[in-house]
């Protein structure tokens, strides 16, 4: 009887320590949990279209909401004789100060340069959008105030850039509050850098307004966006 409860004793210590073993060899061998990361040119898709880069009703409808190009793609500072011509939008408010404004992401993608890029043009931010058929697009935002975002972030369409408008930025004249809009393809010259606002070349840079209609988010028929 002694001898064989002192088997089952061996028995069990001998089990408990398989089993110790058994484990401590398993954890030994598992592969840690590794979490798949997104290269560094990753950009989002634009899967839910464009918006103009404002708040409110004004994101679908700019123009039956106060805003207006003051200047557009292609004119002239001064005059149509100018050779530099003008490579984006200028937009502004009617009968109001600009300055307060928020402005906001065209739609999804990364920031690829958010800052101060001198007295001219304030702190800017650079987007790059992905379309559905892989063709890539920049939407340049210049004269803007404080800013909302870093270069780096993924952005959603809609997102908050910036919460005002350069009250002080200095081109030559003082340039009073309103945003400076591009939308860029590939190839553009200035793909990723703020580049310059006028220039004789406006290669590279679409009609933005035209482009923003023809890709428009489908949340601006028969809903408007709230700010």
């Amino acid at each position: 009887m002694v001898l064989r409860v002192f088997s089952l004793i061996v028995r069990e210590i001998s089990y408990s320590q398989l089993l110790t073993h058994l484990m401590e060899k398993r954890i030994g061998q598992e592969t840690p949990l590794t979490v798949k990361q997104k290269p560094k040119d990753f950009i989002p898709i634009a899967d839910d279209g464009f918006q103009f880069p404002f708040g409110g009703e004004a994101a679908c409808r700019p123009i039956d909401n106060g805003w207006y190009v003051a200047l557009g793609l292609g004119e002239g500072r001064y005059s149509s004789s100018d050779i530099k011509k003008h490579l984006g939008e200028d937009w502004n408010l009617k009968g109001k100060n600009d300055c307060g404004e928020s402005i906001f992401a065209i739609a999804n993608g990364k920031v690829i340069l958010a800052g101060y890029e001198g007295g001219c043009w304030g702190n800017v931010v650079i987007i790059r959008h992905q379309l559905p058929t892989g063709e890539q697009h920049e939407s340049f935002y210049g004269h803007l105030g404080a800013l909302s975002v870093s270069a780096g972030d993924e952005v959603k369409r809609g997102d908050v850039l910036a919460t005002s408008l350069c009250s002080n930025c200095i081109c030559g004249d003082p340039v009073p509050c309103h945003l400076h809009f591009e939308i860029r393809e590939e190839g553009c010259p200035d793909w990723g850098n703020a580049g310059p606002g006028y220039e004789v070349d406006n290669r590279g840079r679409v009609l933005p307004s035209q482009f923003i209609d023809y890709y428009k988010t489908q949340a601006c028929f028969g809903v408007f966006l709230q700010d």
